[in-house]
């Protein structure tokens, strides 16, 4: 079928590219792997837990990755999803954060990191932190127990990072310099991750995947149910006759994105009646029509949830919430309280962001419909004003046609937008009044889309954005789509000067620095400040070298208030 043969073309592209093999004609031998870690594992509802996951290829760590897309999903006790994030691998990571919902319960998490491709195997679960998240106002099912503090010995198994803080002790809105020894630094060691927070709010190494299985799994692209998305975001479905329940092989679909941004898709189903559209540099969730021009059946539309959803085996979290751990929590919650009442300084900054351009490209001719005079019906607004476009009649359907004059040839049902909205019904569309449009844009030469060529375009821009007067296609669907979110990182608040220092404005952050790509090796420092909450805090700093080795250190400094 044509989407396998495809998926094995670029497979083998890909593998080229990366001077990998493949392991035969019908099976491939590519591996993904994700080592997942966050900022801490004891959170407050309404906080951010920032990660930082990086993604394997057949046990190494690439600038190009098989994946371009990683799916991120905070799962409750119940083993449900309650929190659900894309966001791109660039640069072979992904680094941002997730949103703890404000009406979350108390209790345990596990956030899970994977790949579309990674879906095909069983192992999803294993790139998975375990997290508590306290909610005083909703206390759920975790119980704080009487047992005795134990640091997980996990860290016992990753090779020692040495860390040196300048000094011991700082005062609040100092500024701290922390060096590493450059004996603990091996030459392979590629990302490094640094965290400093309160005292006892990380209590693992919170690396995922320690013991992945460094075998490659092979997969039979016969069987294949998950696409790996290795150029953007893709959206997968079915085709179904609505009456009868039978798959449609080899129908033509359509996608519009319709919420503000000129693209457009077109594909036909597999003999399974399975589709797939890739969509192209989309943040955030998107309104995505998706559409056919089959008259004579009913059609069910069914697009595939790209997330997991609920997972079969929870990881319990290894932190043990005993009475040591309430003063740590009501320091946090009310820091946490502090920080939601007062502007955070902290900066968020996104890293790949938004850069979306007209997908079509510029039109050859442009009509403002306002510089001409008003006409009563479009009919006669395309017979009277719009050059190189004709209007045309069969039977009881209308058409147009595009006129090239530079080539001398008619270009017969070019596709037709109203804002980003395709039109299969030119009746329709010709009910529309002129006062709605502001202007009709032209493409009168052919267009190509993949391995579709089209007669031209004509675009209708709306002045108010809706559709007057116009049904959506027959067996046509509109759905609310996550696309990506972007790839954050943080810069915290900097006192360089007496008038940040003596500012009135509090700074009760729980989370004093995360640096999720720390570049150690330059300079072997690196330098944050210290908050108003006088405490102890744990710098954590956990490398990985390419071949997937993980290195880990830690150290504690005290902050106390000033004079």
């Amino acid at each position: 079928m044509k989407e396998k043969k495809l998926f094995f073309i670029l497979v083998a592209i890909y593998f080229c590219h990366m001077n990998l093999n493949l392991s035969g004609q019908n099976n491939t031998s590519v591996n993904e792997n994700i080592i997942l870690l966050t900022d801490r594992d004891l959170y407050i509802s309404n906080e951010k837990i920032w990660f930082n996951a990086y993604c394997m290829m057949n046990n190494k760590f690439t600038q190009e990755t098989f994946s371009k897309v990683m799916y991120f999903e905070l799962f409750n006790s119940e083993k449900n999803s309650v929190v659900k994030k894309k966001v791109k691998i660039i640069n072979g990571r992904s680094s941002s954060y997730i949103e703890i919902p404000a009406d979350i319960e108390t209790g345990s998490y596990n956030l899970t990191a994977y790949t579309q491709y990674m879906k095909n195997f069983i192992n999803i679960e294993t790139n998975t932190i375990s997290l508590i998240i306290i909610n005083p106002d909703i206390k759920g099912e975790t119980k704080l127990t009487d047992s005795e503090n134990s640091e997980n010995n996990e860290s016992k198994k990753l090779n020692k990072l040495v860390i040196n803080p300048d000094k011991r002790s700082y005062y609040t809105r100092e500024k701290v310099i922390v060096s590493i020894s450059d004996k603990t630094i091996p030459e392979t060691l590629k990302y490094i991750t640094v965290s400093v927070n309160k005292k006892g709010s990380l209590n693992n190494t919170q690396i995922s995947n320690l013991n992945f299985d460094g075998k490659p799994k092979d997969i039979d692209i016969q069987n294949i149910k998950h696409y790996p998305e290795i150029r953007d975001l893709t959206i997968s479905g079915t085709l179904k006759d609505k009456n009868s329940g039978e798959i449609l092989p080899e129908e033509k679909l359509y996608l519009s994105v319709i919420s503000g941004y000129s693209q457009f898709d077109i594909t036909k189903t597999d003999t399974n009646g399975k589709f797939i559209f890739t969509l192209n540099s989309l943040y955030n969730d998107q309104d995505i029509l998706i559409s056919t021009d089959n008259k004579e059946q009913d059609i069910e539309i069914i697009t595939d949830n790209s997330f997991i959803n609920n997972i079969n085996n929870f990881k319990a979290p290894n932190y043990h919430l005993d009475s040591s751990k309430i003063e740590l929590i009501n320091e946090m919650y009310l820091n946490s309280q502090l920080t939601n009442y007062f502007p955070d300084k902290s900066e968020l900054l996104k890293t790949n962001s938004d850069t979306t351009v007209n997908f079509f490209g510029p039109a050859e001719i442009s009509i403002n419909i306002d510089d001409f005079i008003k006409l009563p019906t479009l009919h006669e607004v395309f017979d009277e004003i719009v050059p190189s476009v004709n209007v045309r009649k069969k039977k009881e359907d209308y058409y147009f046609q595009v006129y090239n004059m530079k080539n001398n040839r008619f270009f017969k049902d070019p596709l037709v937008f109203y804002d980003q909205f395709l039109i299969l019904n030119i009746n329709n569309l010709l009910k529309v009044k002129p006062k709605y449009i502001n202007k009709i844009d032209i493409i009168n030469r052919e267009y190509i889309i993949g391995n579709y060529i089209f007669n031209g375009i004509i675009f209708i821009e709306s002045k108010t954005g809706k559709i007057p007067g116009i049904d959506l296609p027959k067996n046509s669907i509109i759905t609310n789509f996550q696309t990506i979110h972007e790839s954050t990182e943080i810069n915290f608040p900097v006192y360089e000067d007496s008038n940040r220092i003596n500012s009135k404005l509090p700074d009760f952050r729980n989370l004093l620095y995360w640096n999720s790509n720390a570049a150690l090796k330059d300079n072997l420092k690196l330098e944050f400040y210290t908050s108003d909450h006088s405490s102890e805090y744990d710098i954590i700093v956990r490398g990985i070298t390419e071949s997937g080795e993980l290195f880990y250190g830690k150290t504690t400094l005290l902050v106390r208030k000033r004079d």
